[in-house]
């Protein structure tokens, strides 16, 4: 009987081993784009698992970055109660607890809050993060804070005073429009002193503050 053969192939199946090098280097690309495309589907914003926080986070580093809090959410009086909101040092998204590293945004509630408490870990204060919260009075920063981006804490007019960690890197606009704050606390020597100085603004040492 004679052998029967596919009429596609050649005999000896593929013809070379170019062909397969070739087939093993279309897979390798099309895995490594898909590995990517997964890591940037993790920067999609969720709500965290008690609907409170919406979120992004990065399933590799096992951090998150908060960018809105949901003022009327069942769960809601766990973090906020009569004007204070404290922020969780970790939050869970389906069903892994996540590092809360970074804060972009509380949302639309910007009458809603008079004082803040961020947690320790917490590392940066994104753009405009609380602008125009005019009710804010009073906000308690962390001793791990690194940096505070622009126009953070624009046009908060009720703030008056505000203790920051020694080498926090605070951009130019942090604090526009603050026309109430006539204070800054912190230890000497640091960048906060010299940005205080700069902008005109008192600076008072604490040698123990965060």
């Amino acid at each position: 009987m004679p052998e029967r053969r596919c009429q596609k192939c050649p005999v000896g199946g593929l013809s070379g081993g170019t062909d397969m090098k070739k087939i093993l280097w279309t897979a390798l690309v099309a895995a490594a784009l898909l590995c990517l495309l997964c890591g940037a589907a993790s920067a999609d914003k969720v709500l965290s698992d008690d609907g409170c926080w919406v979120t992004e986070y990065n399933p590799q580093s096992g951090e998150a970055t908060i960018t809105g809090f949901l003022i009327d959410a069942q769960n809601a009086g766990q973090y906020y109660s009569n004007g204070q909101l404290t922020i969780p040092a970790r939050i869970c998204i389906q069903g892994i607890d996540y590092n809360v590293t970074a804060l972009q945004g509380l949302g639309k509630n910007k009458t809603s809050f008079t004082k803040v408490i961020l947690p320790e870990g917490l590392q940066t204060i994104g753009e405009a993060a609380f602008r125009s919260f005019s009710n804010l009075r009073e906000v308690t920063l962390p001793s791990t804070l690194t940096a505070i981006g622009a126009e953070a804490f624009g046009n908060c007019t009720g703030l008056t005073r505000i203790r920051l960690p020694i080498d926090c890197v605070i951009n130019d606009t942090a604090f526009d429009g603050c026309t109430a704050l006539f204070a800054i606390y912190g230890p000497a020597g640091g960048t906060i002193q010299a940005w205080a100085e700069s902008h005109y603004i008192l600076f008072v040492e604490e040698a123990d503050a965060l």
